[in-house]
């Protein structure tokens, strides 16, 4: 994996460089530590807050195979005990994007508890983020009335309780489970290049719908007949480069007119599991600020 954080119990996500893991350790135990007369480099997942040792800190890309392969600096799950760092769960490792690719789309569903807990304060204090990754990596500019039929999709879906779900993914999964939904009459944000990428394929390939300049989806003047353009989202899947794994789905673009029926577009959508636990992260930061000034 490419991430790792110095503390538990927040939302952290820092990206793997020399610079930033030097930045954050100050090259200070227990994250520097010397096991069997070796160098060894500690952290966290950002996920499931197991330790994590870092790869190639203070060394360029090194071959790892016969093939002449080469990674760079990348942090990767240890299953033991670091000390001062703290004891390894192999629960919550079960459960971690980071870790088993199976586990992210796994259909089981886990017990109600502190992360699933967690997952529902985030969603209800945080709806506004989520919103705008919808936003920024998709292109929708969900009404209210979208945002409600999306958000009770997910609570009679009980998307808290899926294990496949997490902090990292969480916008996404929350999409995911949306049922089909109509995007006609609906508002694309073209502010974020996917608004304005998802404009202009509806533009070039539906034959009863089409979207201003400034994002709003209408029917065509010349259609007649009852009109949908409805999107779903499918394939919720894992891909594995050196050793890392990306998360993705497809987003789907169907649109009828009176009985015929035809695919628009199906676009794939990497997850950043970056951007929403930084905004959380940030919003927490500004509001202890805010409290210390201004009292709770």
């Amino acid at each position: 994996m490419f991430v790792f954080k110095v503390k538990k119990g927040i939302n952290q996500v820092i990206k793997v460089s020399e610079r930033n893991f030097i930045n954050a350790t100050r090259r200070e135990e227990p994250f520097y530590q010397t096991v069997n007369d070796k160098k060894r480099h500690y952290a966290y997942c950002p996920a499931c807050e197991n330790p994590v040792m870092l790869i190639h800190v203070h060394v360029d890309n090194q071959v790892v195979d016969e093939d002449q392969r080469t990674l760079p600096m990348h942090a990767r799950h240890v299953k033991y005990d670091v000390l001062g760092l703290g004891e390894y769960d192999q629960a919550a490792y079960d459960t971690c994007p980071y870790a088993n690719p199976s586990s992210s789309t796994s259909k089981k569903r886990r017990e109600q508890g502190a992360v699933s807990d967690e997952l529902l304060w985030l969603v209800k204090t945080f709806p506004d983020a989520i919103d705008t990754i919808i936003r920024r990596d998709v292109g929708i500019a969900a009404s209210e009335k979208l945002f409600l039929e999306i958000l009770t999709n997910f609570k009679e879906e009980e998307g808290h309780l899926y294990r496949y779900v997490s902090k990292p993914n969480l916008p996404y999964s929350f999409m995911y489970m949306a049922d089909s939904q109509n995007l006609l009459f609906e508002k694309l944000d073209t502010n974020y290049p996917a608004g304005r990428e998802l404009r202009d394929l509806i533009n070039e390939s539906s034959r009863w719908c089409a979207v201003s300049k400034f994002g709003i989806v209408y029917k065509k003047k010349d259609v007649k007949g009852y009109v949908q353009l409805k999107f779903h989202f499918t394939d919720f899947e894992v891909d594995e480069i050196e050793g890392e794994k990306y998360q993705k789905f497809y987003f789907v673009v169907v649109e009828s007119c009176g009985n015929e029926e035809q695919d628009v577009l199906k676009k794939e959508i990497k997850f950043d599991h970056f951007y929403f636990q930084n905004i959380v992260e940030k919003r927490l930061r500004f509001s202890k600020l805010a409290k210390g000034v201004l009292g709770d």
